[in-house]
């Protein structure tokens, strides 16, 4: 399963699929329409305007580049027989692919980059991302 794409894979391609990877995440999540997009609820007259959504996705990034500047390893992909004690993070989520965990990490953003580099149909196939602190 750790067929990561080639290097031509683009990082344009890959904020692309990254941010759909965070749509289908979030409408799990928070029970949204599937014709819900990144722009639903967004104040088409305010020029500042903003959604939940698009906070959403805001935070999670701005968390992972915090994390890169502070070189403090919460971006790391972890596998299931880690040792990981989960009182050392305030987020933590795994990644699930056909009911099998496949990567632990405290940063969602570092999951998902990681989803969309696995496989260029990653979104075909039955995943999902567990929060374990929340659950």
């Amino acid at each position: 399963m750790d067929t990561i794409l080639e290097e031509d894979y683009s990082e344009e391609n890959k904020m692309v699929d990254i941010i759909n990877a965070f749509q289908i995440y979030y409408k799990k999540l928070f029970n949204k329409k599937q014709t819900d997009n990144m722009f639903s609820e967004l104040n088409e007259n305010d020029p500042l305007a903003t959604n939940r959504q698009m906070e959403f996705l805001y935070e999670h990034i701005y968390k992972y580049k915090e994390n890169e500047k502070q070189n403090n390893n919460k971006n790391n992909l972890l596998n299931e027989e880690d040792e990981i004690n989960l009182e050392d993070y305030d987020e933590f989520f795994a990644l699930v692919i056909d009911g099998e965990i496949i990567k632990l990490s405290s940063s969602l953003f570092a999951l998902m980059n990681y989803l969309v580099r696995l496989q260029d149909n990653w979104y075909e196939i039955h995943w999902s991302i567990m929060n374990l602190k929340n659950n």
